[in-house]
């Protein structure tokens, strides 16, 4: 309808009826299905995104995967927004924006996110293959990165380098 100009009411006589045989406004353009969050051990929030993993599905426990939510909707949960890595996932934080999956036997950096539409995607960039993360406990985020406890001592990462903090105390 039209409303002129110093009108205070309006009368709306178009039908509900009518109004449901349109396109539903918002919702289209392929943008993918909002699923519920996943039952899982480890969650972590960098720039808005959620983080999941170690994801329990039905009877299936998936210890290395990671999903990632809708940008802004960290309990909108897309089950095609994942990433998979070679090994069983036991922390998981972010060092500076960059998040960082910490495995029992490696450590990765996700690089790259997911859109609404589900295109682009995450990739597990493994940055050690020799640290390891004993316990989800150990993880502490600080401003420049991350430090945790492994098998043969203390790490850190900034996202792009894994170091041991403890070199000399083997001997």
């Amino acid at each position: 309808g039209e409303v002129t100009n110093g009108t205070t009411t309006y009368a709306d006589t178009t039908l509900d009826a009518a109004l449901q045989l349109n396109a539903v406004l918002y919702t289209e353009g392929g943008v993918v299905e909002n699923d519920s969050p996943p039952l899982c051990k480890l969650l972590h929030v960098s720039e808005g995104v959620g983080f999941y993993a170690d994801i329990k599905t039905g009877t299936e426990t998936l210890t290395n995967r990671v999903l990632q939510s809708v940008d802004g909707d960290i309990d909108s949960v897309p089950a095609t927004f994942y990433v998979d890595v070679d090994y069983d996932i036991v922390g998981l934080s972010s060092a500076k924006n960059t998040p960082v999956i910490l495995c029992d036997r490696a450590v990765y950096r996700i690089d790259g996110r997911f859109d609404l539409l589900g295109r682009n995607g995450m990739v597990a960039q493994k940055i050690s293959d020799t640290a390891s993360c004993i316990s989800s406990s150990s993880v502490v985020q600080t401003f420049d990165g991350v430090f945790w406890w492994g098998l043969d001592g203390i790490y850190f990462t900034d996202g792009y380098a894994v170091q041991k903090t403890n070199v000399d105390w083997d001997t």
